[in-house]
């Protein structure tokens, strides 16, 4: 690496009107979310 410092973090704030209660879609989603932006 040439000196360059990478973050590699994502903050995802989202406002719903109905909190989702499965844990398992949730993290689906966010893995997509993540995905389509790179």
């Amino acid at each position: 690496m040439s000196g360059v410092i990478k973050h590699k973090h994502l903050i995802i704030r989202a406002e719903t009107k109905k909190t989702p209660e499965d844990p398992k879609w949730l993290h689906s989603w966010l893995v997509q979310v993540v995905g389509d932006i790179g």
